[in-house]
């Protein structure tokens, strides 16, 4: 997803739209992940129960990312997207020094 993020800011477009572009590659990318996971026979009734919490937590930080984005001009909404990119960059870059460390 960060590159799409980068590819979006790039060009210029507003949040809104990112952000249901982005929602929707989500979507559709984890509908596909299911099916496939079905189709393997690896989805049980255990797993959905499992995945339950998880599912809610997430619909909740979309209804609250929703909410907020409203809330935040388009400057400072790029501006958190860099920030978080530079983090998971960050973040990235540490995994991989740490890799070849040990």
């Amino acid at each position: 997803m960060p590159p799409l993020v980068i590819y979006f800011m790039a060009l210029g477009l507003d949040a809104l739209a990112m952000t249901q572009i982005m929602n929707l590659c989500f979507f559709v990318g984890r509908v596909t992940q299911a099916a496939t996971f079905g189709a393997a026979g690896h989805v049980d009734t255990a797993m959905l129960i499992a995945t339950a919490p998880l599912t809610i937590a997430a619909l909740a930080a979309l209804v609250a990312g929703l909410a907020l984005q409203q809330r935040i001009p388009r400057g400072r909404f790029q501006a958190l997207l860099r920030a978080a990119l530079w983090v998971m960059a960050l973040i990235l870059a540490g995994q991989v020094v740490g890799h070849y460390l040990h």
